[in-house]
């Protein structure tokens, strides 16, 4: 008789398969299983970058060192950390995320604090809080 996966297996085996594609796709060195990631979980039970509790149900996969800034798709690499941390940390390495977490701006027109979107920042954009404020910087000394 064929072994049942359970739900949380089934959901490993697509997201190793998912991260194998992308990293064969790019030609990235390393191959991760399903249970790889399941130890990597485990080793995980808080996000590496803000500290909040994660299921191993809920939680999602980050390379420490992004593909596209050399990194490889070996265990050593990959964390288990919270969807919000993810999504902020994007193709990030660790240090320029952790620069970036607490990195605030106070808008020179209406000296609003706000935090601005990376990239723009790194293209050096990002100086006011809105396009309203963008316009009027246009007009005055500031």
């Amino acid at each position: 008789p064929a072994m049942t996966q359970t739900r949380l297996q089934r959901l490993y085996v697509r997201r190793a398969g998912s991260i194998n594609a992308k990293a064969a796709r790019l030609g990235v060195r390393g191959r991760v299983s399903a249970e790889s990631l399941y130890l990597i979980a485990l080793d995980y039970p808080k996000c590496p970058y803000c500290g909040v509790e994660i299921d191993p149900e809920h939680g999602q996969f980050d390379h420490k060192i992004p593909f596209d800034k050399g990194g490889s798709n070996e265990r050593a690499n990959i964390v288990f950390c919270c969807t919000t941390c993810n999504r902020a940390k994007f193709t990030k390495s660790v240090s320029e995320h952790e620069v970036i977490l607490g990195f605030t701006v106070v808008c020179p027109i209406d000296s609003v604090v706000f935090k601005p979107r990376y990239s723009d920042w790194q293209r050096g954009l990002g100086r006011y809080c809105s396009r309203s404020c963008s316009a009027a910087s246009r007009w005055s000394d500031t």
